[in-house]
């Protein structure tokens, strides 16, 4: 979606089959590429948000739940639902919160394509963590997390793994501990709308207990 990449559109075959990947947090109207997307026939759109709601917009600062919902809807009626895939990575953020991801994704009958998160760095700002990964977390923690999983019921090889990783979960000292500390930093650093205690009730208590 930058800029530049029309000159791409001006020249390659309009039968060529192209692969987006976005978190859709743009504003699309009057927007050059998006229009000229219109005009290909094979165009697939593969959303990256892992969280609905208030939670979306704190994990994803800067982008705005309304804004992207109505760039999903925009994306059915131009190119149609089943060019459109959802693209989650799977983290803390999300772990004890699928029932109301696979609800949104259930209205439009949206794919989900699972992924795992890696390990985050951000050593320039001295906020390196892996803490935001389920993995390694307390007992507590990964038994609702697969609990959810269960509630689920989905057939996915990739959710499958993760449940499989889970129950073979090994316990990280003061994992949970960094988790917090590692938010607290970062929310000083960029102050969300809602802070984690209030967006994340449970999981903070699973995390203090």
């Amino acid at each position: 979606m930058q800029k530049h990449n029309i000159r791409l559109l001006d020249i390659i075959n309009k039968n060529t089959k192209i692969d987006i990947l976005t978190n859709l947090s743009i504003l699309l109207d009057n927007n050059k590429i998006y229009e000229k997307l219109k005009s290909f026939p094979n165009v697939y759109w593969n959303l990256s948000f892992d969280n609905v709601g208030d939670r979306f917009e704190y994990v994803r600062q800067g982008g705005l739940w309304s804004v992207f919902t109505d760039n999903v809807k925009r994306l059915c009626d131009d190119f149609g639902a089943n060019h459109v895939t959802f693209h989650p990575v799977y983290t803390i953020w999300n772990s004890i919160n699928l029932e109301e991801y696979y609800e949104y994704a259930s209205s439009g009958n949206f794919r989900v394509n699972w992924q795992l998160a890696l390990p985050k760095i951000d050593s320039a700002y001295g906020f390196a963590t892996d803490s935001f990964t389920t993995f390694g977390h307390k007992k507590s923690l990964i038994t609702r997390a697969v609990q959810e999983i269960e509630r689920l019921a989905v057939n996915d090889p990739v959710i499958d793994g993760i449940k499989a990783s889970l129950i073979a979960n090994t316990e990280q000292p003061n994992k949970d501990k960094d988790f917090l500390i590692w938010t607290n930093k970062m929310e000083k650093f960029m102050p969300p709308k809602k802070p984690f205690v209030e967006l994340w009730p449970e999981l903070n208590t699973l995390l203090q207990n």
